[in-house]
């Protein structure tokens, strides 16, 4: 799949990437594992098998002049759980729903036009601005997590200052629908 993001600013990405940590430390999957250069903290805006200028001619123009550089705040919701779905579930960070982020959404999806086999989940309307941060949770992990993962800063929401977020496009995977996850106390 190829998509178009949010980038966080770097005190966001940060606290991310230490989600990511904590969920490492305590054996369980988590995004941070994944160490390529392109593996950073994101917002999917949308998802499709090619967003490819030869697939999709002028997109990145129309995508420039649509979103060009944004700096919008963001609030973390919270942990979701996504799915479940063929290996599991899929933790992320909601992202809380703005007015200005909305726009944001709706202007890239209107420059980027209908593209075969978008994902459902990048349409206005379905998706949910979220921040992934592990892939592959087996159910048994999800249902009864390790307190030092969920009960740990990484699962209360923060408060990001304002998070510089530019748009770029790179592969990516997409997610189904959410439930909230089990609390531990």
């Amino acid at each position: 799949m190829h998509s178009l993001e949010l980038l966080l600013g770097e005190d966001a990405e940060a606290a991310v990437r230490a989600d990511w940590d904590r969920l490492a430390e305590a054996g369980l999957p988590s995004s941070g594992r994944h160490r390529s250069e392109s593996n950073r903290p994101h917002i999917t805006l949308v998802a499709a098998p090619s967003l490819a200028p030869e697939t999709v001619p002028g997109v990145d123009e129309r995508v420039a002049a649509a979103a060009g550089f944004v700096d919008l705040p963001l609030t973390s919701a919270g942990v979701l759980l996504f799915g479940p779905g063929r290996g599991g579930y899929v933790v992320v960070r909601q992202v809380v729903t703005t007015p200005e982020l909305l726009e944001l959404h709706r202007r890239v999806c209107d420059a980027v036009g209908s593209v075969p086999g978008q994902a459902r989940t990048s349409f206005p309307g379905a998706w949910t601005p979220h921040i992934t941060l592990a892939r592959r949770m087996r159910p048994d992990r999800a249902s009864r997590p390790g307190r030092t993962t969920w009960s740990s800063p990484a699962c209360e929401p923060p408060s990001w200052a304002q998070s510089t977020a530019a748009a770029s496009r790179r592969r990516s995977s997409a997610s189904s629908t959410s439930t909230c996850p089990p609390s531990t106390g």
